[in-house]
């Protein structure tokens, strides 16, 4: 099966340090270029709503900046997007986006609370609610694997277009594949210098076990000099200083 791929950028473009408007114009553009290749990975005739897991094999490898800043892009396309943050364990959205982190998922999963009265529109961003982790759980594997997980995804999905859910590492708790059944596709975020190749072979080998559709790969870190040349030539164009050669 094809897989898009797109590459972020050298770590003074990285967008795991920015969140939205805050973008550098190359960081803004590599996530117009993913959420191209999401949008062209469903058919246009088709479920109303796509929801789309963020992991990656470790942690630190820049998987909950990937969630936020994806879900950013797809709500600036004018998409109604959702933005969860389903790492229980570690949930760094909240501070991230300098909202409350509590309630949040887990007190959904916990109680009869209404989600309307959870989910809080995003201070930057029109079309882009945020639901953050919530209370911190012993049995996060659990919840998120439950039926009322799955009930309550299907109530959000009546409201949006797109669910963006930042998940735990793949390798490191079982928090992304007791989903599976429950994600339309997942990303896959890849950080040079982190994560060694048979980790990762070892992640892809579990999403294939789960039935688990790869959408595609956000390579984050990158410090090879083709990939400066090719930023460099982002900052020219963005600023207009793009000169003729004679």
């Amino acid at each position: 099966m094809a897989r898009n791929k797109t590459t972020s950028q050298p770590d003074r473009w990285n967008p795991e340090t920015r969140f939205g408007a805050n973008m550098s114009f190359a960081a803004a553009e590599a996530y117009k270029l993913l959420r191209t290749n999401i949008m062209f990975s469903f058919p246009a005739e088709g479920r109303s709503c796509h929801v789309i897991g963020v992991t990656s094999t470790l942690s630190s490898e820049g998987k909950s900046m990937t969630a936020c800043n994806l879900a950013y892009s797809l709500a600036e396309a004018g998409k109604k997007t959702l933005l969860m943050d389903g790492d229980l364990r570690l949930p760094t959205v909240a501070a991230k986006l300098e909202l409350p982190p509590s309630p949040g998922l887990s007190n959904l999963l916990i109680s009869d609370q209404d989600h309307r009265a959870v989910i809080r529109p995003c201070p930057t961003m029109e079309e882009m609610d945020v639901l953050c982790a919530g209370d911190l759980t012993p049995n996060p594997s659990e919840l998120l694997g439950s039926a009322r997980m799955a009930r309550l995804l299907e109530a959000l999905s009546k409201s949006y277009e797109y669910i963006i859910i930042d998940l735990p590492p793949v390798t490191v708790v079982t928090d992304a594949l007791v989903m599976a059944k429950l994600l339309h596709g997942v990303i896959m975020v890849v950080r040079s210098g982190v994560v060694e190749q048979r980790a990762l072979a070892d992640a892809m080998r579990q999403l294939d076990l789960v039935g688990l559709r790869v959408l595609g790969f956000v390579y984050n870190g990158s410090r090879q000099e083709g990939d400066k040349r090719y930023y460099r030539n982002y900052e020219k164009y963005s600023s207009g200083r793009e000169k003729k050669k004679p």
